[in-house]
């Protein structure tokens, strides 16, 4: 559901209630009875989806509209733990602001509630269960996101739609739809897909580290335009920053220099448009992959960074 402006946040219910019977399977006690009318800040809002909720922790789906989420020391948590556990569909779309700010010796995590390494047995199920990819969604950033904020922030374990190993569902863990948002020392882990997805706007990855993805490390749409500052990636399928295929129609510049770059497909550099590729970048293509230059091509390294385009197999860069 979407929050409202100026009002407060509510989370969607950790279960599920049968919208006839009103009857959750756990039989708890929501704090909002399960199938009672929401208060009146939901009033209005999208919630036509063939579910009932509650206001319950831990934080699940929730759409942060035109508000300041304070992941840590505001209203919504007075806690040292700093973790969010989230389940099957859940995500976190961000309309407003998020900021979430950690430090080196504790971050504030987003994982999967099977996680059991954070917070412990939260599920309690012992060892019955341990916490794979694609045990939640997104945290997402659209339009209206720009002034969000993620330092020393861990998140691990979604990257799916419906849930792990769904082949429909795959989707990029985090998504930078179209914002300016900072991400800033941040590691994202364990994806059933794509570890950050790319789109519009101006975002800032700043010592950022993606592992154990599915697909690529990093995907971006063929004119996204990030500030790329020490990202890096390991373990991953494929540890490369994805552009994907299309026409490249406005001025861009590729400066990634602390990992590969590759394409998903074919890529052309349109007319009247410029792709700069600055020294030090190296550029891995795959069988049949097209590159084409109707535009301007400006790629000029040096002799001790010079620009690199090889085979997505060539192990001596990057590995």
């Amino acid at each position: 559901y979407r929050v409202a402006s100026g009002l407060g946040i509510y989370y969607q219910a950790d279960l599920l209630c049968d919208r006839n019977s009103h009857v959750r399977s756990d039989g708890c006690q929501p704090l909002v009875g399960c199938g009672e009318t929401p208060p009146d800040p939901l009033e209005g809002a999208d919630q036509d989806n063939g579910f009932e909720y509650a206001a319950l922790m831990p934080i699940p789906s929730v759409i942060v509209e035109n508000e300041i989420l304070n992941a840590i020391f505001g209203p919504l948590l007075e806690r040292e733990d700093n973790f969010f556990l989230l389940n099957w569909g859940q995500s976190i779309i961000v309309d407003g602001t998020l900021t979430a700010i950690g430090t080196a010796e504790l971050p504030v995590v987003f994982t999967s509630r099977g996680n059991d390494a954070v917070g412990g047995d939260t599920n309690n199920d012992g060892t019955q269960t341990a916490p794979v990819p694609g045990e939640w969604q997104e945290i997402s950033f659209r339009a209206g996101s720009d002034a969000s904020r993620l330092e020393h922030v861990e998140i691990s374990f979604g990257g799916n739609y419906y849930h792990p190993n769904h082949g429909s569902g795959h989707l990029a863990n985090v998504q930078l739809t179209e914002t300016n948002a900072v991400l800033r020392n941040v590691r994202v882990k364990h994806t059933d897909w794509t570890g950050i997805w790319i789109d519009k706007g101006t975002p800032t990855l700043d010592t950022v580290h993606v592992s154990g993805a599915e697909n690529a490390a990093i995907s971006a749409a063929t004119n996204a335009s990030p500030t790329l500052i020490d990202v890096t990636a390991s373990d991953n399928a494929f540890d490369v920053y994805m552009v994907t295929s299309g026409i490249m129609n406005v001025d861009r510049t590729w400066d990634l220099t602390t990992m590969p770059m590759g394409l998903s497909g074919d890529f052309r550099v349109a007319q009247n448009t410029t792709l700069t590729i600055k020294p030090g970048v190296v550029l891995k293509l795959w069988h049949g992959q097209d590159f084409n230059v109707s535009g301007t091509l400006d790629a000029r390294g040096t002799l001790a960074q010079p620009i690199i385009i090889t085979s997505r197999r060539d192990d001596s860069l990057f590995g």
